[in-house]
């Protein structure tokens, strides 16, 4: 074979293999990452199509977001606490209930359901977003008191007229006394608080305490008629002639008729006073009173009240009557 023959086999065989190199490095470099970047551009669309699918489906969901919004009772946590107790404390004085004693927690934050969903790639991102903002706050409490069985019906059927009482997640009424006529009514709640979505309104009204229905009334008698809690009265004895009372003292206040229901810190510190006979509430701020006992001060579960010169503590729950002198 030529030398020249040689060399021209030689070179072919170079250019083969540095053509075979050449198509090896273009699939290794540049066909096979293409191809994956294909594939992720399709799965990327495929989810920017469900979720276009989705977000159609959500049409008018900003419109429902406001009205719920509409039902909060108020932008500012202190009024809105404020508004809460008080509208509670009447709906239940207002349903026939005594002793009534409303409390609550503070506003738990609740993040968006989607941020709990396992993500990857760019919507990583996207879950981090939605775990560092939560979607509203829930508060949490009860609002309790004795009365009738009508009594504890009407309470529950006028909380669940409220359009601000969001969820009532438990409801105890137990009966009490020899003769089971009155009962114990607890009724546990939980109201929706969002700053941005509640009213604009700096001075907006106090929402309306509404009652229950007329149909939840129709069956509160349908039900107390029945007698379920009361025990069979027992045979009348006669009574013994009773001897002279004496003379009668003179009566001190009635402070065993102003109980003390609640008490709301923040800005502006007050006490909310139930009249046991009547139901009605009071609303004390720092310098007010009933019959002489004026408030100076509460917290948690405390309040001080000055009467003359003496200053007492008076739990909640406890009757001014129950008051505890201050050394």
């Amino acid at each position: 074979m030529s030398v020249a023959r040689r060399s021209v086999m030689l070179w072919g065989g170079g250019a083969t293999l540095a053509l075979i190199t050449c198509v090896v490095l273009a699939w290794w470099t540049i066909l096979a990452p293409a191809g994956e970047l294909r594939e992720k551009v399709a799965q990327a669309r495929a989810t920017a199509g469900e979720f276009s699918t989705r977000i159609d489906r959500l049409e008018g969901a900003q419109d429902r977001l406001l009205a719920v919004g509409q039902t909060m009772l108020a932008r500012d946590w202190d009024l809105f606490e404020h508004r809460l107790r008080a509208g509670l404390s009447e709906l239940a004085s207002g349903a026939g209930l005594r002793e009534v004693v409303v409390t609550n927690t503070s506003p738990r934050a609740v993040e968006s359901p989607v941020a709990r969903v396992r993500m990857t790639g760019g919507f990583a991102k996207l879950r981090q977003r939605l775990r560092a903002r939560a979607d509203f706050a829930v508060v949490r409490g009860r609002v309790q008191g004795v009365g009738s069985l009508d009594a504890a019906l009407r309470a529950l059927g006028a909380l669940e007229a409220q359009a601000w009482v969001h969820r009532v997640e438990g409801v105890t009424i137990r009966p009490s006394g020899a003769d089971r006529a009155t009962v114990e009514f607890k009724a546990d709640f939980a109201v929706l608080w969002a700053a941005d979505l509640a009213p604009r309104e700096a001075a907006a009204q106090a929402p309306e305490v509404r009652q229950a229905s007329e149909a939840w009334l129709a069956n509160v008698g349908q039900i107390t008629a029945r007698g379920l809690f009361r025990a069979p009265p027992e045979p009348a004895v006669a009574a013994p002639t009773p001897e002279p009372a004496p003379p009668p003292a003179p009566k001190p206040p009635a402070y065993d008729s102003w109980r003390l229901a609640g008490i709301m810190g923040g800005s502006r510190v007050e006490a909310v006073l139930v009249h046991t006979p009547s139901g009605r509430s009071r609303v004390l701020g720092v310098g007010d009173g009933v019959l002489g006992a004026i408030f100076e001060a509460g917290e948690g579960e405390r309040a001080v009240f000055r009467i003359g010169d003496l200053r007492y503590e008076v739990f909640l729950g406890k009757s001014l009557a129950d008051r505890r002198e201050l050394k």
